[in-house]
């Protein structure tokens, strides 16, 4: 009877056990990248052989009993989680077979599949780890093929570029005397942005001559004088040809050094190879085709730049976008295929370190690992399956109390009858 009682009491221990599991489960049931786990139950047997020896080799022979319910050991459920968008550029989702690699302040490497990563104040990607107050760093290779984390050291700014090239398109037509093209925008050698006017006077037109003579044949070749203003101020001058709609040879390019205010001269290219000369006919109000279009349509500078997005693409590669719309890459990041997970040890914070006998391998993101931004894994609990479980678990514990119940009742008869002699 004391064995009975024993027995009851091993199996409300394991379903108590067991609830602490589920309990455990639901609670981090919004936990990014948490695994759920399930308690592995085993019978034990115990009691004596028939030569009076305890022995628990002899399982099912005479004389030997169950022992109770052995549930100290506790299994991961290594499926993974579904996508749950958070919007944040840093927080980053595993589809595929892998975990995040990450080392702890001892440099002893840990494993994870919750992506919710930042840059701390060293520019250096890590991940919290919130149970233990530390930093985790995110681990890359450096180009001899160790690991080393990623950062952001030397990408931080984007240098300023001055303006070699302004670009200009569609026609400048030659029943036109003038034109002028504004709020053309180049940038000096600090990235000052200067915004320029550029103006067009036909050689055969200049102030207080006669009206305008009548348009040149097609084909005809037409100059202009080109004048660039910042404000009211001139800083340049060139000329410019037409011979019929073709740019004339020798104008296409045409090279130009501008007096911009407050700034050391400025080389600057006008390309024209995209304009044309439009000699189709004389001017007709009802008709604007033949007026002139030009517009000023590029130029290859730009003012400095602060990062305005990091994020990363599909193959773990760092993003970079910054302010004056330049781009650039950082490093990419390190996954760990683990074949056996039954060897991944769970550490807290959705973090592992691996205890198996088979090597991991380190790789990068490919067609069947890629990564994707602005979302993060949710917990692989499934609450529908905890609590079927829930229910069993409450009324193994129930039976076994109960079995715990009747069997001090027998005692208490016992002793009842005993004391009564």
């Amino acid at each position: 009877m004391i064995d009975s009682i024993f027995v009851a009491t091993s199996g409300m221990l394991g379903f108590e056990r067991a609830l602490n599991v589920i309990s455990n489960n639901v609670a981090n049931l919004s936990t990014a990248g948490f695994r759920g786990s399930n308690v592995s139950f085993a019978n034990v047997f115990s009691g004596t052989a028939q030569n009076g020896e305890q022995n628990e080799q002899f399982v099912g022979q005479q004389g030997l009993g169950g022992g109770g319910l052995d549930a100290t050991r506790t299994v991961l459920d290594m499926s993974p989680g579904g996508p749950q968008k958070t919007g944040q550029e840093l927080d980053l989702f595993l589809q595929g077979g892998g975990f995040f690699v990450l080392h702890d302040q001892n440099g002893a490497t840990r494993y994870t599949r919750d992506g919710s990563l930042s840059f701390n104040t060293d520019g250096v990607l890590v991940a919290n780890d919130a149970a233990k107050g530390q930093t985790l760093t995110v681990m890359s290779r450096d180009s001899t093929g160790q690991l080393a984390p990623i950062t952001i050291k030397g990408l931080e700014t984007s240098a300023a570029r001055p303006t070699t090239q302004v670009s200009f398109t569609q026609s400048l037509a030659p029943t036109d005397t003038d034109y002028s093209v504004k709020n053309v925008v180049v940038y000096d050698q600090q990235g000052v942005a200067h915004t320029l006017r550029v103006e067009f006077v036909k050689d055969s037109t200049a102030p207080g001559s006669p009206p305008p003579i009548p348009p040149p044949p097609a084909g005809a070749t037409v100059s202009w004088t080109v004048k660039v203003f910042e404000g009211d101020i001139q800083v340049g001058s060139s000329d410019v040809a037409f011979n019929g709609d073709l740019i004339a040879s020798g104008s296409s390019l045409l090279p130009m050094t501008l007096s911009l205010q407050n700034s050391a001269p400025a080389s600057i290219q006008f390309d024209f190879s995209a304009a044309d000369g439009k000699s189709t006919g004389v001017p007709n109000p009802n008709d604007p085709t033949n007026d002139s279009t030009l517009a000023f349509s590029s130029q290859d500078g730009f003012a400095p730049g602060t990062i305005t997005t990091r994020t990363f693409d599909t193959q773990g590669i760092l993003q970079i976008t910054y302010s004056n719309g330049q781009k650039a890459t950082g490093g990419q990041l390190v996954f760990a295929q683990i074949a056996d997970t039954s060897g991944l040890v769970e550490l807290g914070s959705s973090l592992f370190t691996y205890q198996g006998t088979l090597p991991v391998v380190l790789r990068e993101a490919g067609n069947d690992l890629q990564v994707q931004s602005g979302t993060l894994e949710a917990s692989n609990v499934d609450l529908t399956s905890e609590f079927s479980t829930l229910i069993l678990m409450q009324r193994g514990f129930q039976g076994s109390s109960q079995v715990v119940s009747t069997a001090n009742d027998m005692l208490q008869q016992l002793l009842d009858m005993k004391n009564s002699r």
